[in-house]
């Protein structure tokens, strides 16, 4: 007897997509006007690539590349991500307690979402050239540019 075996019920609709986007570019704004201090990067480009830009109804995920940056320079490196590493849980290793502050910026970004996919902008770079690649830029930052106006 064969036995048949249910897809699960995965994806997002286009329109939940948008809400979804919308609600990620919302943290993104709220992360971006944070002090340092309260988060230690921003983010400065946000590129969409994927099924949601083709003119399906039903989409199997969100594909983002995220561009992050650190709001401090080279020389405070060091003193943030001992700052930070004192806020890790105290079961992480040394490793994750000196990146505790990028992993808890990609955890913010994500909220628990199971719909959206986030990359990181190097994977973009290994992409740009292929052929065919698609891709759509939804937000670009820069403090020095937003202290201006």
């Amino acid at each position: 007897m064969e036995e048949i075996i249910k897809k699960k019920n995965i994806g997002v609709t286009r329109k939940t997509s948008e809400k979804i986007i919308e609600k990620l570019l919302e943290r993104i704004n709220h992360l971006n006007s944070l002090d340092k201090l309260e988060c230690c990067h921003y983010i400065s480009k946000v590129i969409l690539f994927g099924s949601i830009l083709t003119d399906k109804e039903k989409l199997g995920d969100i594909d983002v590349f995220i561009e992050l940056k650190e709001k401090f320079d080279k020389s405070e490196r060091m003193k943030m991500s001992k700052l930070y590493s004192r806020l890790a849980p105290s079961n992480c290793n040394f490793v994750e307690r000196m990146s505790y502050f990028e992993i808890n910026t990609w955890k913010l970004l994500k909220n628990k979402s199971k719909s959206l996919s986030l990359h990181a902008m190097w994977e973009f770079e290994e992409l740009i050239n292929e052929p065919g690649f698609k891709y759509e830029i939804i937000f670009e930052y820069d403090p020095k540019k937003a202290k201006l106006s």
